[in-house]
């Protein structure tokens, strides 16, 4: 095992000063992650509706440009998680990717959510790539830097309950922005996107620069030095719990990528409550943000695994229960009540996945003896990515071949079986399995603590080793 290495590297008390991340530090680490909500709100299945919709491009040339960005998520994913890992500099690893990525996704979320006129299918495929990769340059080197804060198994849980708690109310500003006076409905349209786009230039670099400034590097544990990449995929392939998990979201993301994808549509074009997205939105994202604490009290009594199991559960159960409803206003609160429920039970889904993941990275350094937190986000950054836009782009080409029109409000009984049967019943078959393999997912709290506690025994026998061995 290689010694313990890297910026702030901590001393032999570090678990229990990692322990204490004061709220300060971790609001300031969560700050990004407001205006991170806010951006990419619209792409939940919004930002393709209103391509759609407004900008009169196909559902099968959507469904070809998602894909062709996941092509090209497989090489850039990958890349920024090895290039972060291998960065040193006196910022540390992760902090000149941040600002890098913070750069780049300025422009490139106002040029894809303030489109000029007669925009076809070229002008979306290039800033829907550009804006993906911006925000991977972000978000990889950014996760990654929080399995650095903390090694402790409820840590974790309780750093990435802020960031969501704090994600969760840039949602709230998202959906409040229709609600505005200065909008002439209240309908998700071309304008909000470009108001969206516009608070996005004057926020993100405050939030990013207040993060970078205020929480420390954290400590790399585990040897620092640059590994390859045939050093990684070896203990990819090795790796139990991590396939595990990748499995969990090779099905369950598939699911959801389809739900998201069709959301916008659904509600708009078939159920007609497009000028109630926001409000139907609203309950939901309150209600979690409400429930955070209940969440992580549940993680830190029955773990993570049993935490997220059981919301994905609950989701699945409630979700398929809309197809009993009829279009038009009647609709509006049962679905209300049902998408409240379903993002409520979704609270575990948003803080456990994270968690986890740098638990099974402490696995890898166990086994491997290399610090490569980006690595590992980074491939499961892909894969997660790569499953949402495989399901998004399988919905559409669904309801295209059901002969869906996305810019209809009258559907034939036949548009609307292809539109349930991609937006409701194939992603509930596709979430059952995902729950089974979450809750017996191999690494509890037991486990991990065994896991931290061999990592950083074997880190100061060889650093007692170096100092022996230095000593004349």
């Amino acid at each position: 095992m290689n010694k313990t290495g890297g910026e702030g590297a901590p001393d032999s008390s570090s678990q229990s000063r990692q322990s204490t991340l004061s709220i300060s530090v971790l609001m300031a680490f969560a700050l990004p992650s407001f205006v991170g909500s806010l951006m990419q709100g619209p792409t939940g299945g919004i930002l393709t509706g209103i391509y759609a919709k407004h900008f009169g491009l196909s559902l099968s040339l959507i469904a070809t440009v998602m894909l062709v960005c996941r092509l090209f998520d497989a090489f850039t994913d990958p890349l920024i998680g090895y290039l972060s890992d291998r960065t040193r500099s006196r910022f540390g690893r992760r902090k000149p990717w941040i600002v890098a990525g913070t750069a780049l996704t300025i422009p490139a979320v106002y040029l894809l959510y303030a489109p000029p006129e007669g925009i076809g299918g070229t002008y979306f495929l290039v800033f829907y790539s550009l804006a993906f990769l911006a925000w991977t340059m972000t978000e990889i080197p950014t996760t990654a830097w929080f399995t650095e804060l903390t090694g402790d198994y409820t840590d974790r849980a309780r750093i990435v309950t802020y960031r969501t708690v704090v994600a969760l109310i840039g949602a709230l500003a998202f959906l409040a922005v229709p609600q505005l006076p200065i909008f002439e409905t209240t309908e998700m349209t071309p304008e909000v996107l470009r108001f969206v786009a516009i608070c996005v230039a004057f926020l993100l670099p405050v939030a990013v620069a207040i993060a970078v400034f205020k929480v420390p590097n954290g400590a790399v544990v585990g040897s620092a030095e640059p590994t390859s990449m045939r050093d990684l995929w070896a203990s990819l392939k090795v790796n139990r719990p991590f396939q595990i998990f990748c499995l969990v979201f090779a099905v369950g993301g598939m699911a959801g990528g389809m739900n998201g994808a069709l959301f916008f549509l659904y509600m708009d074009t078939h159920l007609l409550l497009g000028d109630k997205i926001s409000l139907l939105l609203l309950p939901g994202v309150l209600l979690t943000l409400l429930a955070m604490p209940l969440w992580l009290a549940i993680i830190k009594k029955y773990g993570k695994q049993r935490a997220w199991a059981t919301g994905a559960a609950i989701s699945a159960v409630i979700g398929p229960l809309i197809v009993l409803l009829d279009p038009g206003p009647d609709a509006l609160i049962p679905v209300l009540i049902l998408s409240s429920f379903a993002t409520l039970a979704g609270g575990a889904v948003a803080v456990a996945p994270a968690a986890m993941l740098a638990d099974v990275i402490d696995y890898d350094i166990l086994k491997s003896g290399s610090s490569r937190a980006g690595s590992f986000f980074a491939v499961f950054t892909l894969l997660a990515k790569a499953n949402v836009a495989l399901g998004g782009a399988l919905a559409f080409i669904i309801i295209d071949l059901f002969g869906y029109d996305a810019t209809s409000k009258v559907h034939s009984s036949t548009e609307v079986f292809g539109m349930n049967l991609a937006y409701v019943f194939i992603p509930t078959l596709l979430f059952l399995p995902a729950i089974w393999l979450i809750w017996h997912f191999p690494i509890d709290e037991r486990r991990q603590s065994i896991i931290r506690r061999r990592i950083e025994s074997l880190a100061e026998r060889a650093a007692r080793r170096e100092a022996d061995s230095e000593t004349p």
